[in-house]
C-alpha cells in the first residue's frame, strides 16, 4: 500500500469525524447548539390484581364451613376494559386464587360461572387484592 494513500484515508476519515459524518450527527448531543436528545420511548409499568373466588359459609355443600368461607377452584376469571373487551384471563387455582398483569387502567373482573363482577383500577406497579364471593345459591 502507498504511503500517500493511507495517509488521504486517514485525514479523511478525520476530516468526516470532524463534520459528524461518522456519529450521530449531534442529534444526542446536548453540548452543541440546536440539538436536543433523541426522544425515548415512555414505557408504562404494568400492574397486578391478585384475588381469590370464594363461597360463604353456608349450607350447601360446596359452600365453606359454618365459620370459614370455601376456595372456588377452576372458574374462568376475565378482566374487561372499558369498551367491555376481554383482555385478560385466568383460572381459578385449586386455592380459588387468581392473578392477572394489566396496564393501568379500570376493568370489571368477572367470575363468569356465577355472574360475580367487581370494578378494579390497577396502578402501574402495585398490586390490587380483590375478593370474589359466589353465593350459594350458584
Amino acid at each position: 500500500m502507498r504511503p500517500a494513500y493511507v495517509v488521504s484515508v486517514i485525514i479523511c476519515g478525520l476530516f468526516m469525524a470532524g463534520c459528524g459524518a461518522l456519529t450521530d450527527g449531534g442529534q444526542n448531543n446536548p453540548d452543541k447548539p440546536g440539538t436536543s436528545p433523541a426522544p425515548t420511548s415512555a414505557t408504562t409499568q404494568a400492574g397486578t390484581v391478585r384475588g381469590q373466588v370464594h363461597r360463604p359459609p353456608g349450607p350447601d355443600p360446596r359452600s365453606g364451613h359454618p365459620e370459614t368461607t370455601a376456595p372456588v377452584s377452576g372458574d374462568p376469571v376475565r378482566a374487561k376494559d372499558s369498551r367491555g373487551q376481554v383482555v385478560a384471563t385466568a383460572v381459578t387455582g385449586q386455592d380459588g386464587r387468581f392473578e392477572l398483569t394489566l396496564p393501568p387502567d379500570t376493568y370489571q373482573l368477572s367470575e363468569d360461572t356465577c355472574g360475580v363482577s367487581q370494578q378494579v383500577e390497577i396502578r402501574s406497579g402495585t398490586t390490587t387484592s380483590v375478593s370474589l364471593s359466589i353465593t350459594n345459591a350458584c
